[in-house]
């Protein structure tokens, strides 16, 4: 199996609700196997570190706002399983698929 990464996106955050939290749970809940990291919320970037410079403030424009790592065969199973999860119909959200490299 290979290891991909979701990342998600949204245009604005709100606090979590009881529902929303039961959903993330039951998508965790289904992805089994596969999942290898339930991740985190990020809170958006406090630094930029780019050709040399720093960026700090809240003029970053980060929209990510959280991860989590899974394992499927292919690219197709990842975006299958992607499918499900709360953020992917929710409006002015996104999860982006990446699979991991060999170093």
């Amino acid at each position: 199996m290979k290891t991909f990464v979701y990342l998600y996106h949204a245009d604005m955050i709100a606090p979590p609700s009881a529902e929303s939290m039961q959903a993330w749970g039951a998508w965790m809940q289904a992805l089994g196997e596969h999942l290898v990291d339930g991740g985190s919320p990020l809170n958006g970037a406090k630094a930029s570190l780019a050709g040399g410079q720093v960026a700090q403030g809240a003029e970053l424009g980060d929209d990510v706002i959280g991860y989590s790592i899974i394992r499927a065969d292919d690219m197709s199973q990842a975006i299958g399983l992607a499918q499900g999860n709360p953020l992917a119909d929710a409006p002015g959200c996104s999860v982006m698929v990446y699979e991991t490299g060999q170093m």
